[in-house]
């Protein structure tokens, strides 16, 4: 994620979720104007293509159990440990919400080194690889909570 998101930006993305199975937590800064830092969004409904791709790595995805999770922080504010202090907030939420597992939301581009070692610091496996419908390749990855 990159620019200078406004909080009006932040609260328009909050209100243009109309599913009940999504929650959007939007990280801003504490600076005058805010700056919108990060989203971090949890999905809880799985799309029949994440149950398909699943299954062949031999995992059976179930709702409630399984949540997507699709973390962005912006450029500028990667490398400075802010993902790393949010994410056992995100673990707890998801746990909250009941559930066990939380896969990554679109897996991770394979190229990106940086996430794929994050994802793995704080627990996350790989499991398989896919192209994405643009042709890249990304690694699928999961978290047991």
């Amino acid at each position: 994620m990159s620019g200078g998101y406004e909080p009006e930006y932040a609260a328009e993305l909050c209100d243009a979720i109309g599913r009940f199975d999504k929650l959007r937590m939007v990280l801003l800064t504490s600076t005058q104007p805010a700056q919108m830092v990060g989203i971090f969004e949890f999905s809880f409904g799985i799309p029949e293509s994440d149950f398909e791709r699943f299954k062949s790595y031999g995992i059976e995805l179930e709702e409630g159990c399984h949540a997507r999770f699709g973390p962005c922080l912006r450029d500028d504010y990667q490398g400075k440990g802010i993902a790393s202090l949010v994410m056992p907030h995100m673990k707890e939420c998801a746990r909250t919400f009941g559930a066990r597992h939380i896969i990554l939301w679109g897996g991770v581009i394979q190229s990106n080194r940086p996430a794929i070692a994050f994802y793995s610091k704080e627990g996350f496996r790989e499991w398989g690889v896919f192209h994405t419908p643009d042709g890249k390749e990304s690694l699928d990855m999961i978290l047991d909570l």
